[in-house]
């Protein structure tokens, strides 16, 4: 078993304590399923456990889980929840609210978060898209940028409009292949749109080019926010934690 080359656990931070990934599969490997199991196998040989920043579902209800995560939250070093809403959840399911404390957003303790600067463009107002990689919702996007750009363009003061299609993540380079999709959706419909390139740098991230952000991810709303860059954060079902 893992456990049996550690004597510590870490869990730093996200949107794991999710009811919806638990079960008995032995085949299920969805981190909210391993957060359960592994903690469990470590407090049971008296090894450490510590859980920075989580945050919970809108909503949970599965009682072998919320059990689980009782015998948990008693047993961690450390337990300490992202947001005041998680936290309310989980005492209201019975869990001590002794064991429970808030902390921020992990994503503050990153270093360069606050450097670079943004450009800002007098001849060009800049609208930025951060979505999620999911190729269903092309049409939707399209029709997103569409409105977007129509409802700036009436108010831009004499500045053109780019539509800017930022990656996030990233992870084998989807983000980079379905805006090249999204660009091409939306040349046909006669707007025109820019992509940007990935950076993992947050000081070269294209989103401090933008005057304004539309984001259908948590975390590039945050770093949006961080620097003053006004931001309208999309929250989407299949994402049950966002509402918290």
């Amino acid at each position: 078993s893992i456990v049996d080359y550690f004597d510590v656990v870490i869990w730093g931070g996200g949107a794991i304590l999710d009811d919806g990934q638990f079960n008995d599969d032995v085949n299920n490997f969805n981190t909210s399923n391993l957060f359960i199991r592994i903690n469990e196998l470590m407090i049971a040989r008296g090894k450490d456990v510590y859980c920075l920043g989580l945050s919970t579902n809108e909503e949970i209800s599965d009682k072998a889980y919320i059990e689980h995560l009782r015998r948990i939250v008693a047993g961690s070093r450390h337990f300490s929840l992202r947001d005041p809403r998680s936290k309310e959840i989980l005492v209201e399911k019975g869990i001590s609210s002794d064991r429970l404390t808030e902390c921020d957003d992990l994503v503050f303790a990153l270093g360069e978060l606050g450097d670079g600067a943004r450009a800002i463009n007098d001849k060009v107002l800049t609208l930025g898209f951060v979505f999620l990689h999911t190729w269903d919702l092309l049409d939707t996007y399209a029709n997103v940028v569409k409105a977007c750009v129509e409802e700036a363009s009436a108010c831009a003061e004499g500045r053109d409009v780019c539509a800017l299609l930022i990656p996030f993540m990233n992870d084998g380079h989807y983000d980079e292949n379905m805006n090249e999709a999204l660009r091409e959706r939306l040349a046909a419909a006669g707007v025109e749109v820019e992509l940007a390139g990935y950076s993992p740098k947050v000081a070269e991230s294209p989103i401090l080019r933008c005057d304004a952000l539309v984001s259908y991810k948590y975390h590039s709303a945050l770093i949006a926010c961080c620097y003053g860059i006004p931001c309208l954060l999309v929250s989407r079902d299949e994402h049950p934690h966002y509402a918290n």
